[in-house]
């Protein structure tokens, strides 16, 4: 892949979606150390929907070990699982995405126990998949590395956006998800190109999406 302003507006990229994976599958998988845009899912009565979209510009394993860490260190939120197949967003512990403090992580620490069933179970309940962009990543001139991080966040807010509203499958509402759609609406770009994907069984994901 080449940086994305030397494509013709309308190309399209036909990509890899890698997956599911468990999270320790994931991390040890041949992709893990590729810059990617990534999708957590997460079972919702035999459907896998979005939970997470992210994007890295250095391996994926990076920033999973980093959500990972999160779930560990108490600023990720946690939910009642049993409770949300039944079609409720029950919160276990609010989220500190963030704006996680000393305070607030010293707090934790003094509970953790407490919690330590429910980082367990919503960790081995994620379940990832991996779009490899190799010629997409980090790079230490600031023109390409620009370029190449607006291309994986042009992509990633659009399956964010096109999961955010499509993604839910019957009786998974659009409440059921403690994120906000704005997360993915964070800058409009003028150029136009077409994601052609194979067929994944992540609920709502289409084979061809504008980005």
């Amino acid at each position: 892949m080449k940086p994305l302003n030397t494509y013709r507006d309308g190309h399209e990229f036909s990509l890899e979606v890698h997956g599911p994976y468990s999270a320790n599958e994931a991390l040890e998988c041949k992709y893990a150390e590729l810059p990617c845009v990534y999708i957590q899912t997460v079972d919702f009565r035999g459907w896998l929907v979005h939970w997470y979209i992210g994007e890295s510009g250095k391996s994926f394993s990076e920033r999973m070990k980093s959500h990972l860490r999160m779930y560990r260190t108490g600023e990720f939120g946690l939910y009642n699982w049993n409770a949300w197949q039944d079609g409720r967003l029950e919160r276990i512990k609010q989220s500190y995405y963030r704006k996680y403090t000393k305070e607030l992580r010293a707090e934790f620490e003094a509970v953790r126990e407490t919690y330590e069933a429910s980082i367990q179970d919503s960790i081995s309940r994620l379940r990832v998949f991996i779009i490899p962009l190799p010629g997409w990543s980090a790079s230490k001139n600031k023109r390409i590395n620009k370029e190449n991080r607006t291309a994986r966040m042009k992509l990633e807010q659009a399956i964010g956006q096109q999961l955010m509203s499509n993604g839910h499958p019957p009786g998974c509402a659009r409440d059921l998800y403690p994120h906000d759609l704005d997360e993915y609406r964070r800058k409009e770009y003028p150029e136009n190109y077409v994601a052609l994907f194979p067929e994944t069984p992540i609920y709502g994901l289409p084979r061809r999406l504008e980005f």
